[in-house]
């Protein structure tokens, strides 16, 4: 729990930055690129993670099988986490796009969903990232090992 607030209060700064940057030069792409597909690419990180979690999910079930005395709680946590993760970003997405979008005149509204968007987009890339690194420890790293010990 303790990470994930580091992370995400590092994401929200780093998205701030960007957000102001992109202000200062005059730029509005990152805006409204992400506005036109933010979902769709957050709901893409979804389809890539859940795919992939099946297949590490399938990779420690063999694992289980061979020692069965290794306790995967915490590794399984951490799965369910990951995607629970993303479907929260799913409905902050669709949160500020509605709110960007709406009738509302609020001065920092702007400003509030670039942020947001920003933000929810590096945490998508963060937790895809996370991911693979986690296909690369257990596939990878393990076949190299079972090639080796050969």
């Amino acid at each position: 729990m303790v990470q994930t607030i580091k992370t995400t209060s590092v994401i929200v700064l780093i998205a701030i930055v960007i957000s102001i940057g992109c202000e200062e030069i005059g730029s509005k792409f990152l805006q409204k690129y992400l506005c036109e597909n933010l979902l769709t690419i957050i709901l893409g990180f979804l389809a890539i993670n859940t795919a992939t979690l099946g297949v590490l999910a399938t990779k420690l079930h063999d694992i289980k099988k061979e020692l069965q005395n290794l306790d995967l709680t915490d590794v399984v946590k951490q799965m369910k986490l990951s995607l629970t993760e993303q479907i929260v970003l799913v409905f902050i997405t669709l949160s500020s796009l509605i709110f960007r979008n709406s009738d509302i005149d609020w001065v920092y509204k702007w400003y509030i969903t670039d942020i947001f968007n920003v933000a929810t987009f590096l945490y998508a890339i963060n937790i895809l990232w996370d991911t693979g690194k986690s296909v690369f420890i257990l596939i990878i790293d393990s076949n190299f090992k079972d090639n080796s010990a050969s």
